[in-house]
């Protein structure tokens, strides 16, 4: 069923525009925080750049606007998690301490990433699909990376340095 944005005409040009406002907004809150370029008015020249480029290219809005639903869902269902733990008794201090655990931190960036490759999928299509007859560096590439020895190889670097962390701990 169509919207009034969508039957108007207005849905896309809304779209642009907040995904514009929203890599305007992240790209300078970062570079400002960073204080990697110096001055506030290069940040926001470069924010701009950055936004204008993101809207340049209609794939980049496809991923945005696919990442972010996703994105608000996760943060939402964390939040939920966290609510329901305090309402059983568990304090505050508690889940803030256990959100600042490595293994929860990598947990949430592995799920967040996961969510941008899904929605780099849905604006490219297939892309790490891995096709044994074609040929050339990117699909030599993606034969060697998504092979089972090496995805093993990453697997067990991931639990040596989390064990490696975990032992060297001074508790």
């Amino acid at each position: 069923m169509a919207t009034i944005l969508e039957a108007s005409g207005l849905g896309s040009i809304i779209s642009m525009i907040m995904v514009f406002l929203l890599v305007f907004v992240v790209v300078f809150a970062l570079l400002k925080k960073s204080k990697f370029f110096g001055g506030d008015g290069f940040d926001a020249i470069i924010a701009f750049v950055f936004a204008v480029f993101t809207i340049m290219v209609p794939e980049t809005q496809v991923v945005v606007g696919n990442f972010l639903p996703w994105f608000f869902m996760f943060l939402l269902l964390a939040l939920v998690i966290f609510m329901f733990f305090m309402f059983m008794g568990v304090k505050g201090e508690t889940i803030a301490g256990l959100a600042k655990e490595p293994f929860m931190q990598v947990v949430g960036i592995g799920a967040i990433v996961v969510l941008f490759f899904i929605s780099m999928t849905q604006a490219f299509g297939p892309f790490l699909l891995v096709d044994p007859n074609a040929v050339g560096f990117w699909a030599t590439t993606k034969r060697f990376l998504f092979t089972r020895e090496f995805l093993g190889v990453v697997v067990l670097f991931f639990i040596g340095a989390y064990s490696i962390t975990f032992l060297s701990r001074n508790d």
